[in-house]
């Protein structure tokens, strides 16, 4: 074991002395002696506690120990697979000093590890959570018993966001189940129903005996579909296939997360329906796989009203994606640009929630973000998929196919000199990574440009400097800039603004002084919404990196 935790170059030993004061940190992680193994950092531990808090400026900061820290030794206690009250005791059991030796995770395995913890964690009603917010919810509604010449069989209706993918039989529940247990051994699943229920063998279950295992089903595979390793597994991926639905299948459950519905009737389903015997489409179908197309001379036009469609009526989208392929989207008018936005990126190949893009259009001039709650009615046909992101360490994603998009909008942003003037000789460097596919070399050299991850919105007006000032409004995470047309830009903190809104064309924010007064500025332009949803895109992801340095629980925290 020694040599396993020896052979990671991020573990450390640390010597750290309190003094007359306190550690100033806080240690979380289970209650229970032992437990399954968890990889981390890609090697097999025992279940680790974890520092959650470290106080800045405390004796524990001062002495290397950060947030998210994997607990291995503790005065010389091995900690590998202890319980929280153990390791906790042999820390005060120290006096003012620790001897404390941890393994240290990367921002993108600690957020790994956080969602499988969630995901294994209870509320007070014994249920399990639901999935966090960015993942599909996938569930099963409704079965149907099928009757051949060998025999009968129940399949169970599996819905993704309420919409109809597949049918499967219990056996083909219990496969899955094996496959990913195999794959994933350090993972805690739930519990598979078994092949009896309350002693009955599956072939003499009644209606309320298979109603039973299809709401334990449906709670298995949602818990273990929210986490994303496991939901994009080659094991899962095949058992979500999506078929032909049977005509007596409901589409849609009416919502997501709908409770089970009553069995469907008992006759013989039409040819083709049975899993065995299905031919699964290529696609779901309410969206059409990417397809390449020549890229259109003329930009999208704006969303604006228009006549307002029949409720139940459907409505044809087209997207635009980074590299210039376009995909097709039809959904009911009602829908909200924020579930829209969730199905493209699904279409184009990106998993589930792709929380890095958004769908925007072009508004006066400007691409610009769609806000959430926006009725896809209202909308024109065609929309942009784009990158929705302004913490660059965030950004650092494993998915070829989300690279090869931030890439491609990059290499345009580049072009047009949105990132600033680059040289020929930079701009042919950056060609030939991207010609070579080398994105991560591509990425981590354009994050370095320091107006990557920011907005800039041109032609507004404000009272800063002076009343009537001509100005480009720059957003980024550290701050909002005003920059005078032909002047410097000047920067205003987040930190130093205790508030801001937005009014039609008006976005206007308070701010504290080097003076420590209050000043507020007041920012005219055609764009001003979309300046007001920068800012509060900002807010949250500053929220979220705080809380995930603290070890807190972000309630709709999309990173954990």
């Amino acid at each position: 074991a020694d040599e396993v935790e020896d052979a990671d170059p991020n573990a450390k030993d640390l010597f750290i002395d309190k003094g007359n004061g306190g550690f100033g940190f806080n240690i979380k992680g289970t209650t229970q002696q032992g437990g399954t193994m968890q990889a981390i950092n890609g090697r097999l531990y025992p279940p680790l506690q974890y520092v959650s808090v470290v106080d800045p400026g405390s004796a524990a900061y001062k002495g290397g120990l950060r947030a998210n820290d994997r607990i291995l030794e503790v005065n010389g206690h091995d900690a590998r697979g202890a319980a929280h009250s153990v390791v906790v005791e042999w820390v005060i059991s120290g006096g003012s000093k620790l001897n404390i030796k941890v393994l240290s995770v990367n921002d993108i395995e600690a957020l790994r590890l956080k969602r499988l913890e969630e995901a294994l964690e209870e509320d007070e009603s014994g249920k399990k959570l639901k999935p966090p917010v960015g993942s599909v919810i996938v569930s099963v509604n409704g079965f149907k018993e099928v009757r051949e010449l060998t025999g009968s069989y129940t399949i169970f209706h599996v819905y993704i966001d309420g919409e109809y993918r597949c049918s499967r039989r219990y056996s083909q529940f219990a496969d899955l189940h094996k496959k990913l247990k195999a794959r994933f051994p350090w993972f805690q699943f739930p519990a598979l129903p078994g092949k009896k229920l309350n002693g009955l063998r599956h072939t003499t279950l009644g209606e309320s005996e298979t109603l039973e295992r299809q709401e334990k089903l449906s709670t298995y595979i949602a818990t273990v579909f929210a986490a994303d390793d496991l939901f994009k597994a080659d094991a899962s991926v095949e058992f979500l296939k999506p078929m032909d639905r049977p005509a007596d299948v409901p589409e849609t459950t009416g919502k997501t997360g709908a409770k089970i519905s009553r069995p469907a009737s008992t006759s013989s389903p039409p040819a083709g329906s049975a899993p065995s015997s299905a031919a699964p489409s290529s696609t779901p179908s309410t969206v059409a796989s990417p397809v390449p197309v020549q890229p259109k001379s003329t930009a999208p036009t704006a969303p604006k009203a228009a006549a307002k469609p029949a409720a139940d009526s459907t409505v044809k989208l087209t997207v635009t994606l980074p590299d210039k392929k376009t995909i097709e989207l039809s959904v009911p008018a009602s829908t909200q640009a924020g579930e829209l936005e969730k199905r493209a990126t699904i279409a184009a190949g990106l998993g589930p929630g792709a929380p890095i893009f958004g769908l925007f259009v072009t508004n006066a001039g400007l691409v610009s973000k769609i806000p959430a709650t926006t009725p896809v009615g209202n909308l024109k046909s065609a929309l942009i998929l784009g990158r929705w992101l302004f913490t660059k360490a965030q950004e650092n994603v494993d998915d070829p196919a989300a690279e090869a998009l931030l890439v491609a909008q990059a290499m345009d942003a580049m072009s047009a000199g949105s990132l600033g003037e680059l040289d020929a000789e930079t701009l042919a460097r950056f060609s030939t990574l991207k010609d070579e596919q080398q994105y991560k070399k591509f990425l981590k050299a354009a994050r370095k440009i320091e107006s990557y991850a920011t907005v800039t919105v041109p032609n507004a007006t404000s009272d800063f400097p002076s009343e009537g000032s001509k100005i480009n409004v720059i957003v980024s995470l550290e701050s909002i800039s005003l920059q005078p047309v032909g002047g410097e830009a000047t920067p205003f903190e987040w930190t130093t603004i205790k508030k801001h809104s937005q009014s039609g064309k008006t976005f206007t924010f308070t701010y504290t002084a080097d003076d420590d007064s209050e000043e507020t500025v007041t920012i005219e332009s055609p764009n001003a919404g979309y300046i007001a949803l920068c800012a509060a895109r900002i807010k949250e992801e500053r929220a979220w990196s705080e809380q995930l340095l603290a070890g807190g629980k972000a309630a709709d925290n999309w990173f954990s």
